[in-house]
């Protein structure tokens, strides 16, 4: 029993036309996948940096730049507070806001509101504001003054000598009230209305970062230094900065030096990689144009890559292949004019024979030597095609070429093919020359007007035309008949070929004339394509360099018509 085989996946569309899907460059992906590659690597780092490795949150986000720049803007806040009355601490508070780009609330250790914008503080916002401060948060440093947070070792004596004094710094012993002036808001004012002391109380909190809230906002909290108030005690606070995401203002990130830092990691890769996608790019560049020109049957091509990695191995592998292509397909050709030649002999002898025998058979056996007859001349006809086909290429190679003036070789091609009742219009200047050889050049273009007075001369006039363009000479042979079928186009010049049953051998076609017209063309140097023409017909380009031009006669070109 025969293992089952999967079913091949049908092609598509693109597949079936042969034409290669378009897609991005390969320099591009290259360069795409490296940038893909470094966002990665740098998300990566960021993450096993603050998640894995340090263990950080989003409070983590003010021990740099952002957290100092906000410590700052509560430092400056707090000493213009500090100077005015309570009713104008929110108009204040609502220019900082604007200038900095974030909404600002002033809030009281207890999580009551006090300046700024009025909002609802959510429980983990709350929670964190009255949250004490860590043990041995050590020294606090904030709108110019200095001041002792409480050590790893207890209550650090300041601001006076009393025990009352180390109360307020370090906890009032059990039982001993405070005196006046001392309920947790500082140190009495002395005589100028300023509290004594080394400087003002310390920041009571840390600063914070927490996301909470519906919808969910960001909250950045910011101890300030105690504010002087109508009493003039004063009075710890927090203040609070609320946006909606973390780079709105560039309040705790800054997005530019981000883009930049990641833009300039870029650029780098791409420096770095560009000479290497550059070559690799290029040399595959050289070797497609090179296989693209073995695939027009310029075996002689060479795929210049100067590597010695994968890219050059591959390079010396299709040189390899055209030399091979090159040597079945000339001895292909080499091989068919052989049998060709050795059949011309016996041909001959079978038309001398059949000659000779209807001249001795009877008046019943004429119509049977009439048949042999014609068979041995489609027979010859046969061969001679393909002696023609077999010698125009292997001519090829070191062909000298010449300037070819297209209007005369058109005109001896028009006498020698046209016959009564055929209509042939050419406009091709008499000025104009081609790079080909003369002899295989009017055979090709004497088989393409043989061809289409064949199958379309009866459908209206065949057309010669020819002009320079782009740096090349285009020649046209059109008729107006059925046409081909578009998916016969690309193969009508293979030989053996024919695409409908119009074109048949009984209707005299071997397959073999468009085929010589290519070899003939190529010989030349040249290209060879075909295409419908609307409403109807068939147009043969050929292409050649261009000759340079001879002297303008001295009558107007014309228009000429041969019948």
């Amino acid at each position: 029993m025969k293992p089952a085989v999967d079913p091949a996946p049908k092609p598509d569309a693109a597949s079936r036309s042969g034409a290669p899907r378009r897609g991005l460059p390969l320099s591009l992906r290259i360069l795409l996948w490296c940038g893909l590659n470094l966002l990665l690597l740098v998300a990566v780092l960021l993450w096993v940096l603050f998640r894995g490795q340090l263990g950080l949150g989003l409070d983590s986000l003010l021990t740099g730049r952002a957290g100092e720049r906000l410590q700052s803007m509560a430092d400056v806040l707090s000493g213009e507070l500090s100077g005015l009355p309570e009713a104008r601490w929110d108009a204040v508070i609502s220019r900082t806001s604007t200038a900095y780009g974030v909404r600002l609330v002033l809030v009281r250790l207890d999580g009551r509101w006090w300046a700024g914008e009025k909002m609802e503080l959510p429980p983990e916002v709350r929670k964190r504001v009255m949250e004490p401060p860590p043990p041995g948060a050590g020294r606090f440093s904030g709108g110019g003054m200095e001041a002792d947070f409480p050590g790893r070792d207890g209550p650090r004596p300041h601001l006076g000598r009393g025990p009352e004094d180390r109360g307020f710094r370090g906890g009032q012993p059990e039982g001993r009230p405070l005196p006046d002036g001392l309920r947790g808001d500082g140190p009495p004012p002395g005589r100028d209305g300023r509290p004594r002391g080394l400087g003002r109380p310390p920041a009571p909190r840390a600063r914070f970062l927490v996301k909470d809230g519906n919808p969910p906002l960001y909250w950045a909290g910011i101890p300030m230094m105690a504010l002087k108030t109508e009493t003039g005690r004063p009075g710890p606070a927090m203040l609070l900065a609320v946006a909606d995401s973390l780079t709105e203002g560039g309040w705790v990130i800054d997005p530019v030096p981000w883009l930049a830092a990641g833009f300039g990691g870029l650029g780098l890769s791409v420096l770095l990689w560009f000479p290497l996608v550059r070559g690799i790019t290029r040399s595959i560049r050289v070797m497609t144009a090179a296989t693209e020109r073995i695939a027009e049957g310029k075996f002689d091509t060479v795929a210049g890559v100067g590597r010695s990695d994968e890219l050059g191995r591959l390079a010396h592998a299709i040189n390899h292949l055209a030399g091979r292509l090159e040597h079945f397909v000339n001895g292909q050709r080499r091989f068919l004019g052989d049998i060709a030649h050795e059949l011309c002999s016996p041909l001959a002898r079978m038309q001398l024979g059949i000659s000779l025998l209807e001249r001795t058979v009877g008046a019943d056996s004429q119509e049977r030597v009439a048949d042999v007859r014609e068979e041995v001349e489609v027979m010859t006809q046969l061969v001679n095609e393909l002696l023609s086909f077999s010698k125009s290429g292997l001519r090829a190679r070191d062909l000298p070429l010449e300037a070819v003036p297209l209007a005369d070789m058109a005109g001896n091609v028009i006498s020698r093919e046209a016959s009564s009742g055929d209509v042939i219009l050419t406009e091709i200047p008499e000025t104009l020359t081609a790079m080909a050889d003369a002899e295989l050049l009017s055979r090709a273009v004497a088989n393409l007007v043989r061809n289409a007075l064949r199958y379309a001369g009866h459908a209206g006039p065949v057309r010669i035309g020819a002009r320079a363009e782009e740096g090349q000479v285009t020649l046209t042979v059109s008729d107006s008949g059925p046409g081909v079928p578009e998916a016969d186009l690309e193969r009508i010049f293979e030989p053996f070929h024919r695409p409908d049953t119009a074109r048949t051998r009984e209707a005299g076609g071997s397959g073999l004339g468009l085929a010589i017209v290519r070899s003939c063309v190529e010989a030349c140097q040249g290209s060879v394509s075909a295409a419908n023409k609307p409403p109807s017909g068939l147009a043969v380009t050929i292409r050649l360099n261009p000759g340079p031009e001879i002297p303008v006669p001295e009558h107007p070109e014309s228009k000429n018509e041969c019948r």
